[in-house]
């Protein structure tokens, strides 16, 4: 007989296989829950409403620090993101470089979110920057009201000010925070103005794919059947399997459909333009096959497979 066991995570393309039974854990009945991320983290953080969870990363390592932790952690990493994109400034800003936040005002949603933690710790190690010299607040982004989930241990000369009546977004555009930290984008503009090639040298640097998201399971849940932690894993090892299938598919597609293109065009149409003619992503897919069209649904398949590529599971 199956176990149920209710999980709640995000569709990505690379679990999404697993959440519609495509593919099936050995021995579970997957009962998936689909809510807002940020709902996910709160309930399962706070009340352990489900059995398994998707779960930010930065909780977890504070909820594993306990001395008797209620989680364990899998190594299946939903969602990776390099963080340079995360520091935004008001219009006209004097910032110019990480070093220059040093004494500045600067917001976090939480200073436990996976994101704040890496764009502190690249900003102390990369850029030099002494956080202990930052006025740290906290608020919610876009609604006010929100608070730190885990019980913070601040390094000696950092202080935090909580602004729960307040937002991040309208005390950026009021000019009572200098600069913003935030997984979520804000109105205003990058500290790194070319943050993909910023991300790019970083990568080579420290060869660092920064872990954002991972796979919880209740502790007691863990204890009563610990095979079902690697039958989990296996499951979702194989839907990564078969998005990254899906993937190559799509740039195979895309490719054949450029080369068609330029047979059939020839060297007039280029010479007309100017330009290489580039294949869109509608024009590529609509000479897959009927198959392929229907699985793709190639504009969020680009998004969603952002954190999968080139990493484990």
């Amino acid at each position: 007989m199956n176990i149920p066991l209710t999980l709640a995570m995000n569709p990505y393309d690379h679990v999404r296989d697993v959440l519609n039974g495509e593919v099936r854990a050995t021995g579970i009945d997957l009962v998936p829950l689909e809510l807002p991320i940020e709902e996910i983290f709160y309930r399962f953080t706070k009340f352990r409403e489900w059995q398994a969870s998707e779960m930010s990363f930065g909780k977890v390592i504070s909820l594993m620090s306990e001395e008797r932790p209620e989680i364990i952690c899998l190594p299946v990493f939903l969602s990776r993101v390099f963080r340079h994109s995360a520091i935004y400034l008001p219009e006209n800003s004097p910032i110019r470089k990480p070093k220059d936040l040093e004494g500045k005002r600067v917001g976090i949603p939480e200073w436990a979110q996976t994101a704040g933690i890496y764009v502190r710790g690249m900003l102390a190690h990369e850029y030099g920057v002494d956080l202990a010299k930052v006025q740290w607040f906290q608020a919610g982004v876009r609604e006010p009201g929100r608070v730190e989930k885990v019980q913070l241990n601040l390094s000696k000369g950092t202080t935090i000010t909580a602004r729960p009546d307040r937002t991040l977004v309208d005390m950026l555009a009021k000019g009572d925070l200098d600069a913003v930290m935030s997984a979520r984008e804000v109105p205003g503009v990058r500290l790194f103005k070319d943050y993909r090639a910023a991300e790019a040298e970083y990568w080579k640097k420290t060869r660092i794919f920064p872990i954002m998201h991972v796979l919880a399971l209740r502790r007691d849940v863990y204890e009563r059947n610990r095979w079902l932690a690697m039958n989990l894993f296996q499951a979702f090892l194989e839907a990564k399997r078969r998005s990254m299938a899906r993937v190559s598919e799509f740039r195979t597609t895309c490719a054949s459909g450029a080369r068609s293109r330029e047979r059939i065009s020839g060297p007039t149409a280029s010479s007309r333009t100017g330009r290489r003619w580039k294949p869109s992503c509608s024009t590529a897919t609509s000479r897959a096959s009927a198959r392929s069209a229907s699985r793709l649904k190639i504009f969020s398949l680009r998004r969603r497979c952002r954190a999968s590529r080139s990493s484990p599971p």
